[in-house]
């Protein structure tokens, strides 16, 4: 079984994608070279269940706003699966629309390079076993990673398409790598 995608790359614009940040207090590549937007139920209409944001598919959009560059990426924002807690587990982490300067380059899972909540606290939405939702914030590892071509890869992440995943890496890695990328953060703002 293979995870959904569309059938070509988010047309967003540069212009609309640094809209999104307008009411955040904009772009400031000064303090910040490398921004990230993600746009949750980016394909709503056309992937999946139009009526509802779906999990476990690429119908959202990533993308990375540099000085002089702008990328979109085909994206999940989602958990893989949304599982409810119980009296001894808590549900599944999703990430809350926002902007969270609490990204920098570290490696996924000690695993691989890949922007990762390391810097501070987020807040994400957990959902209990009667379907009710509450918040948490915290340190979670909602990373920015690579996703799977049969799954999302993501319990809790934001992931990239995989057929993607190393452009997305090479443009990050380039990008931080101008400045002096240990410990630079990078903004991430998660919209619906």
């Amino acid at each position: 079984m293979s995870s959904k995608i569309p059938s070509e790359r988010p047309k967003i614009t540069r212009e609309k994608a640094e809209e999104y940040f307008a009411s955040h207090g904009g772009l400031n590549f000064k303090k910040h070279p490398l921004y990230v937007l993600g746009i949750r139920g980016y394909y709503t209409k056309s992937l999946g269940d139009p009526s509802k944001n779906d999990y476990g598919i690429y119908d959202d959009c990533i993308c990375l706003i540099t000085e002089n560059g702008f990328t979109a990426f085909n994206a999940n924002t989602d958990p893989s699966k949304l599982q409810r807690g119980s009296s001894v587990k808590k549900g599944t982490a999703v990430l809350q629309p926002g902007l969270w300067a609490v990204y920098g380059l570290d490696l996924h899972k000690g695993s691989y390079p890949a922007l990762c909540q390391r810097l501070g606290d987020v807040l994400v939405w957990r959902y209990k076993a009667d379907g009710t939702r509450y918040s948490e914030s915290g340190m979670f590892g909602i990373n920015i990673h690579c996703g799977g071509k049969s799954s999302t890869n993501s319990e809790g992440c934001q992931t990239i398409y995989p057929m993607q995943y190393g452009e997305w890496l090479f443009k990050v890695t380039i990008e931080l790598a101008k400045y002096g990328w240990n410990g630079m953060t990078v903004p991430y703002l998660l919209t619906e």
